[in-house]
């Protein structure tokens, strides 16, 4: 999974400024369509579908950690070719929200009133 998606989680961490809390990031992965027909399921151990959720922390203060309110999500789907785009990044905060999609090479932004 980490071999698929290590630059989006380098942009999670870029765009909050924020290191990941590792002990609380989750993931649900799984072989989902490719590869079903392998004979040994471990000799071609491909992930074609998950959903990880990364939680991201402040700095350490005196008192302990800060837990920030940023969490990451990545959907990974492998077996979707028809989608309209390849791929998405959506980040959603406070005051708005950014859309970039691809191939499209565009971004949307949309601003709370």
């Amino acid at each position: 999974l980490v071999e698929k998606c290590c630059h989006f989680f380098d942009l999670f961490r870029l765009i909050t400024g924020q290191e990941a809390a590792l002990s609380k990031v989750r993931a649900l992965a799984q072989r989902g369509i490719n590869y079903l027909d392998e004979v040994d399921p471990f000799d071609t151990p491909i992930i074609d579908s998950a959903y990880v959720t990364m939680p991201f922390q402040k700095e350490e203060s005196t008192d302990g950690i800060n837990w920030s309110n940023a969490i990451g999500c990545l959907e990974l789907c492998m077996f979707a070719e028809g989608s309209r785009h390849q791929e998405e990044i959506i980040v959603t905060g406070t005051k708005g929200r950014l859309e970039a999609y691809l191939p499209e090479n565009k971004v949307y932004m949309f601003q709370r009133p």
